[in-house]
């Protein structure tokens, strides 16, 4: 205010720094005044007609006057050779050849840049830039650094360029050097534009209306050739150097080329014709969600300003530097889309896109009858479906790869890049993928997948009608797989259940790799096939049922014909395990048994694999005092055990488990544990362990089936003691009985030979007094050890004593002296070892050899040879053998080698007299510490086999070696031992 009503003269009184500011504004506006005049007056000069040569010799003129740049080089561009004709320039050195030459203007390259977007090109140091081509070394001999190109442009189109280079480093211009560089260029274009592209007759293919395609199209028979003349039209309208029309074919997942129109080869003579391209849908990328949203794609191959729709491998496929693409859409499905692709760099104008988006509408009214007829046959196509079905209904299993090939037809007629049968684990938390189809070029789906919150778990259970989710990414239902399935390039699905209104464990679901919009014929085609899905899918079950049924039915049969085949309780431990692994399938099972009224119990059989489960047999375990033996103890109580209702299984998780437990346990990687208590005649004798490194679930058939068989194998096993100790007793009574009998025989034998004695002694003279009480006191002797035979509580346990062979012998063939001489056979002893002693009671060796002689006499025909060898086996052991002409029954004989490891209880050829006389004599050799066998010798002939431990050295007289070199072969030869 105060400044302005004073004079010049009078400023004296301003202080110093408003003086500057001052002087400042004034130089500043002065300068800025003369820049405006000079632009003026050269805009005025642009104005009229002047050739090439005046007009650069004017540019030169203004850009030195007015910017402060020591390199200016100004070159125009051809766009039919991809060249800069350089016309003028100013350097440093004055030199001029430079500056007429003309460079080539590659792709991606700074000169392209700026020729395509029309934008300036600031480079700080243009000796660093290798994208200037050959003016990177003019830079570097000039001492060039900071450039900045500037584009000349006419209506869009490029006419040419400025390039201004400075010894400065950066050197950007001001904005007012800007603004006067962009209007100066601007009136410059303006004024090439009519010499370098001399105006010319208008091309009246442009002017084309779309009324004249329209009565093309009316004329066109088919659809081929409506689709024809539509791209012509538009071909002609924009002129790019190609037109294609793609339509999308779902079988195969990609877009097809349907109908083409190239350039003029006048046009392009150096450019290779292209062939027809199918491109992927997976390869288009971003480029095909842009299309299904229904938008405009406009790129071209400019480094920097590419756009991120860009297809790369389709503009490479194409051949192409610049691409405008539209889509499609008949209600809002994606059919196609048309590309105009340009052999150069191109920006798309605004009218350009127009004409395309009215193309490409105008191709969705002619291809919406098409469409409908597509929608119909892929109705069809899933009425095809209907024989697959019925016929997996009818047929008693689901044919193979049947799920696979509906979930392929699923896929192609849904445009899915993966279809999944999913199956609902509740008892695992598990959405679980019992099969799936995928594209090619896709890898599998990796399952299972997260249970889901109750929010979702309800909204899947109770929706009337398929869900989709349009955009992973966005949505917020089923967000427990959000994450999992994103890794896996999942962008959208649908999810339909198999069985709606049912309690749902199977479904079926359509995941795509990008965003996509589900149509209303699409859910209703999802859920008719689901739905017979479930169909078939209640058939599989029912027969899967049954099958399981079948096989636990066949392995509980065998499983309890394995129980009562087994003769021993011990061997039935293992065998049941193994049975229960069978049926489980668990890396562990343990067998704990006590006697009733014990405290104290024992793992008896374990099956584990150790470091994980590494429970061992022997185990001590206090019933009273561990938890998990109480819990099993509760679950089965006496009233249950002694009624007959069934035990039920007692499941534990490893958590569950007291400290205690798990360390006699000894099973660190247990996850899940399940016991079963034993019950046999009303009262808990034990329990089976079994257990999984992971919490898992069983089904009640398998439980149902695995408790019978625990519970056959208590009673089994309890039913076979109580038969063992049956047989014990019944083999040591019958062994007792042949005993007493044989001794009763052999004292009737004595009595009667002294009842004769006496008898003579009768007669005898009275002087022979001697003879007559020596009788008298034999016979007192038999009369009392036939007493004591009566009355003895077991006559098996006789005190051992040292026996002479010899003797032993000698006694044993008299006894059967009567019966050989009955026969009239030939008995003889071979290799009979002096001076040897066994060590055992004389009367029970007497009437083991004498059972088996009789045995022999028995068997052989009058008048044949029986022969007795004896040899030493080894230092503790006598062999003898004895061998005969006799017939053995094999059965017998086959009856006799397993009596140890069965029962005898029921009826055997051993029954007879002679088997059941040489079953009690086996059992006593086996008391005696010794082995009795008899076999059949390859000649013929009958051998039994009595093998007896000699006496103690300590306890028997110096022996020698026994058998002599020649004696032993002969012995050996003649019997052929087996």
């Amino acid at each position: 205010m105060f400044l302005k009503g004073v004079t010049t003269g009078s400023d004296y009184w301003l202080t110093p720094c408003l003086r500057a500011d001052l002087m400042t504004q004034t130089i500043g506006r002065k300068g800025y005044e003369q820049q405006i005049v000079a632009l003026h007056s050269v805009l005025q000069q642009l104005q009229q007609p002047q050739p090439v040569e005046s007009l650069a010799s004017l540019t030169l003129d203004f850009l030195q006057s007015t910017f402060e740049y020591s390199l200016i080089w100004l070159a125009l561009y051809d766009p039919t050779t991809h060249e800069l004709e350089g016309i003028a320039g100013v350097a440093p050195s004055g030199e001029t050849d430079l500056f007429t030459q003309s460079i080539k203007v590659l792709p991606g390259n700074t000169f392209d840049q700026v020729l395509l977007t029309g934008h300036s090109a600031e480079i700080t140091d243009l000796q660093q830039d290798s994208r200037v081509g050959k003016w990177q070394q003019v830079a570097r001999r000039y001492g060039i650094q900071g450039t900045l190109i500037h584009p000349l442009r006419y209506q869009a189109q490029s006419l040419g360029l400025v390039l201004m280079g400075s010894v400065l480093w950066g050197c950007n211009p001001r904005a007012a050097q800007t603004a006067q560089l962009s209007i100066f260029s601007s009136a410059l274009a303006a004024a090439l534009y009519p010499l370098k592209r001399p105006q010319s007759q208008p091309d009246d293919r442009k002017g084309i209306a779309w009324e004249a395609v329209l009565e093309q199209l009316s004329q066109s028979p088919d659809i081929g050739g409506k689709l024809q003349v539509v791209i012509q039209g538009l071909h002609q309208r924009i002129e790019p150097t190609h037109t294609r029309l793609y339509w999308f074919e779902p079988e195969h997942r990609w877009f097809r080329q349907r109908a083409t129109c190239p350039s003029e080869p006048s046009k392009h003579p150096k450019r290779a014709p292209v062939e027809e391209t199918n491109i992927e849908l997976q390869e288009m990328g971003p480029l095909a969600q842009t299309l299904r949203a229904g938008q405009i794609v406009a790129v071209s191959d400019i480094q920097g300003t590419i756009n991120a729709n860009l297809p790369t491998r389709m503009m490479y496929q194409l051949q192409a530097r610049s691409l405008l693409s539209a889509p499609i859409l008949v209600e809002n499905q994606l059919l196609g889309f048309v590309a105009l692709s340009g052999a150069e760099p191109r920006v798309w104008q605004e009218a350009e896109q127009k004409s395309l988006q009215s193309a490409t509408q105008l191709l969705g009214l002619v291809v919406g009858p098409e469409s409908s007829t597509a929608t119909l046959s892929t109705l069809t196509a899933c009425d095809t479906w209907s024989p697959q079905l019925l016929s997996a209904l009818l047929s008693p299993q689901v044919p193979p790869n049947f799920y696979q090939q509906l979930l392929t037809q699923g896929g192609s007629a849904l445009q899915g890049q993966w279809v999944l049968l999913l199956h609902h684990k509740a008892i695992l938390g598990q959405f679980h993928i019992e099969d799936q189809f995928h594209i090619p070029k896709r890898i599998p789906l990796v399952g299972p997948l997260a249970e889901l919150s109750d929010i979702d778990s309800q909204m899947l259970q109770s929706s009337s009608e398929p869900i989709a989710l349009e955009n992973l990414e966005e949505d917020l239902r089923l967000l427990a797989w959000r994450d999992p399935l994103l890794a896996q390039e999942v962008r959208s699905l649908f999810i339909a259940p198999l069985d709606l209104g049912a309690s749902n464990q199977m479904f079926l679901m359509v995941a795509c790799d990008c965003i996509r919009n589900w149509t209303l014929d699409e859910r209703e085609q999802l859920q008719q096939v689901a739905q017979a899905l479930a169909a078939v899918q209640r058939h599989q079950q029912m027969q899967d049922q049954y099958e399981q049924a079948k096989t636990l039915n066949a392995w509980l049969h065998d499983g309890l014909i394995a129980l009562q085949q087994v003769q021993q309780p011990q061997q039935l431990r293992p065998q049941v395990l193994q049975d229960v692994v069978n049926l489980l399938q668990v890396p562990f099972a343990a067998l704990i048994q006590w006697q009733t009224g014990q405290d104290q119990g024992e793992v008896t059989a374990a099956i584990t694999s150790p470091p994980d489960f590494n429970l061992t047999e022997g185990t001590l375990v206090q019933i009273g005092h561990d938890a998990l033996l109480q819990k099993v103890f509760h679950s089965c109580p006496a009233s249950s055990a002694s009624n007959g209702n069934p035990v039920e299984w007692v499941q534990l998780t490893a958590a569950d488990l007291e400290p205690a437990t798990q360390s006699w346990l000894n099973c660190p990687h247990l996850g899940q544990l399940m016991a079963l208590p034993l019950t046999a005649k009303g009262q808990s004798c034990g329990a089976v362990l079994v257990g999984d490194a992971t919490e898992r679930g069983w089904d009640s058939d398998t439980l149902s089936a695995t408790r019978i068989l625990v519970q056959q194998f208590a009673e089994t096993y309890c039913w076979r003691q109580t038969v063992n100790l049956i047989q014990q007793n019944h083999q040591t009574w019958a062994c007792r009985n042949w005993y007493k009998q044989r001794q009763l025989e052999s004292l009737q034998a004595e009595l009667v030979q002294h009842n004769g004695q006496v008898q003579d002694a009768i007669v005898l003279p009275k002087d022979n007094t001697v003879q007559q009480q020596r009788l008298l006191v034999q016979l007192q002797e038999t009369v009392s050890a036939l007493g004591y035979l009566i009355y003895e509580d077991n006559p098996l346990d006789q005190p051992p004593e040292v026996l002479l062979l010899s003797k032993l012998l000698r006694q044993s063939l008299g006894h059967i002296k009567s019966v050989v001489n009955k026969r009239n056979l030939w008995v003889q002893v071979h290799n009979q070892t002096s001076n040897v002693t066994l060590w055992g009671s004389m009367v029970q060796y007497k009437i083991i050899i004498s059972e088996v002689l009789r045995a022999a006499c028995e068997r052989s025909q009058p008048g044949e040879r029986i022969d007795l060898w004896c040899r030493l086996v080894n230092p503790q052991f006598l062999e003898v053998a004895i061998t005969d002409n006799g017939q053995l029954d094999p059965q017998l004989v086959q009856e006799l080698r397993s009596l140890p490891d069965q029962e005898n209880l029921s009826p055997s050829r051993s029954d007879r007299r002679q088997g059941r006389y040489l079953q009690a004599c086996q059992t006593l050799v086996t008391k005696l510490g010794g082995q009795m066998r008899l076999s059949r010798l390859e000649d013929g002939r009958t051998i039994s086999r009595l093998i007896f431990p000699l006496a103690p050295a300590s306890k028997s007289p110096q022996r020698e070696s026994g058998v002599s070199l020649t004696e032993s072969t002969h012995l050996q030869d003649t019997m052929n031992p087996d």
